[in-house]
């Protein structure tokens, strides 16, 4: 056989087994996304994501392994493997077995894990596959909201049941069985997409179906977070829809100017028209009666007019400042170590009402700052690919968004982490193949 042709085959062959073992890591993937999201909240759903993601590893860096290499040479990934180290070994210094600290991290591993598939398929331009799991990603939410909206009719509470951890119900039997999204899952995760969709709606051109989709998921997004009866995410959401629609055009520097002029404005407002916005405040509460919604938007319109804000409201300035007291009693590595990070033991020390004070109590200043500079890193990222398109301002107000909402909340759950790490960044490459196959 003449060894140019035996090359030729040979070739041919490895090209085939890529194509395949590329075929087989999307199909995982597909399954892991749409399974992770439904049900990520206890111990067997977590062991299942992550023997799916370890699969889709396997295959997916089978096929290049030059990628892995290239992956571990990036600061992101460096400072993630530090974040892992630094959590692998307080479990075992609060003394947890080595098998119970490989699975301590197995949780923080699978909910950045919609980072790492973005990476490993744009690195290698396989821009199709990102565009069926953005595809896929925004189906599961479709999904969910309709399955949540169907739950909160049987049970009006079952979203907040979920955040709150309270997951059982009579007739409904475990919550957390359902796979509504859980809680804050869905509603904050839905928060962050809508104004990046408007403001790439109001950008490009659209095939009629793609827009008249995109109209169906904001109407439909939105009617969830607000059946969903979380006041904050009702609150974020106005904000975002409001810049998206009537601030923002999608001209970073001058998007940027507004944004800086509109703060400045509103906290002048707000001390000079208080008492009007106080009064603008209660009157809307009056519509979202005997709700969640009603209640935060009653509290706040009655602190403004120096009445206090509210027990609840009030209740969760107390939980911010425990964390924070926390942190500056144990700067360097947190308590941790102390509770076994276990988020239970973990509310000893801290409120578990804000992300980002949370993670400086419980990791200290040596745990949280590697994290915190993987988050800041892939927004640099993301940034640096749209930096030629009209989306930096989009990217700028979702991270803002995913910033603020975590100084105030828990967010750093799955379906969030997937919409701001994976399906952000791919939208715009969804659109534009949806509308070249629509042409």
């Amino acid at each position: 056989m003449n060894p140019e042709n035996e090359k030729v085959s040979i070739s041919k062959i490895d090209y085939k087994l890529n194509r395949f073992l590329y075929f087989i890591s999307l199909l995982i993937c597909v399954f892991y996304i749409t399974y992770t999201i439904q049900v990520f909240r206890n111990e067997n759903s977590i062991l299942i994501s992550a023997l799916l993601f370890i699969f889709w590893i396997f295959f997916s860096f089978l096929s290049n392994p030059i990628t892995l290499i290239k992956f571990l040479e990036r600061k992101k990934y460096l400072f993630l493997i530090l974040f892992y180290f630094y959590y692998f070994i307080g479990g075992l210094i609060s003394g947890l077995s080595v098998l119970d600290s490989i699975k301590l991290i197995l949780g923080y591993f699978i909910l950045l894990s919609p980072m790492i598939i973005f990476d490993f398929y744009t690195s290698n331009k396989k821009f199709k596959s990102i565009a069926i799991l953005c595809f896929v990603g925004l189906g599961m939410y479709v999904f969910l909201s309709i399955k949540t909206l169907i739950t909160l009719h049987i049970n009006p509470m079952a979203a907040r049941n979920l955040a709150s951890g309270s997951l059982h119900n009579a007739s409904l039997g475990s919550l957390a069985e359902i796979g509504i999204g859980g809680g804050y899952d869905l509603t904050y995760a839905l928060c962050i997409l809508l104004p990046f969709i408007i403001i790439v709606l109001k950008n490009e051109s659209f095939n009629k179906i793609v827009f008249f989709s995109a109209i169906c998921f904001i109407i439909l997004s939105i009617y969830t977070i607000i059946k969903s009866d979380y006041g904050m995410a009702f609150l974020f959401t106005i904000i975002g829809v409001f810049f998206s629609l009537f601030i923002f055009s999608g001209k970073t520097k001058r998007d940027l100017l507004i944004l800086i002029i509109s703060i400045v404005v509103c906290g002048i407002l707000l001390v000079l028209l208080i008492n009007p916005i106080a009064d603008l405040l209660i009157y809307i509460s009056m519509f979202f009666e005997n709700s969640f919604i009603g209640q935060r938007l009653n509290e706040l319109g009655l602190g403004f007019k120096g009445y206090g804000f509210g027990s609840s409201t009030e209740y969760r300035f107390d939980l911010y400042l425990s964390s924070f007291m926390t942190f500056l009693e144990n700067p360097f590595v947190g308590v941790g170590f102390l509770t076994q990070y276990n988020y239970y033991n973990n509310l000893q020390y801290i409120g578990g009402h804000s992300e980002w004070l949370d993670f400086l109590g419980v990791f200290g200043l040596i745990g949280s700052i590697p994290l915190f500079f993987v988050l800041f890193i892939n927004y640099r990222e993301t940034i640096k690919k749209y930096k030629n398109i009209n989306y930096q301002s989009a990217i700028i107000i979702v991270y803002l968004l995913f910033i603020v909402i975590g100084s105030i909340n828990l967010i750093f759950k799955f379906g969030v982490l997937l919409a701001l790490m994976l399906i952000i960044p791919g939208f715009p490459i969804l659109i534009k193949i949806l509308n070249k196959k629509l042409e």
